[in-house]
């Protein structure tokens, strides 16, 4: 459950991220979305990191709110 908790998060900094008035680029964007999902988990007493297929489809889903 903290795992998809932090996915949302993730996305709603994304998406805050590129449609604020000086819009980061995507990958910017993203670096940034995945240290708040990080910094998350991290509080919730989770390793701080995501396994590489949470990270995918972190990625992909990020992708698709362009």
């Amino acid at each position: 459950m903290a795992v998809a908790t932090a996915m949302y998060l993730a996305r709603l900094e994304y998406g805050q991220l590129r449609t604020q008035a000086a819009p980061l680029d995507p990958e910017s964007a993203s670096a940034r979305a995945i240290d708040v999902a990080a910094a998350f988990l991290a509080q919730a007493g989770l390793p701080g990191s995501f396994t590489l297929n949470e990270e995918q489809e972190l990625y992909e889903l990020l992708r698709g709110t362009e």
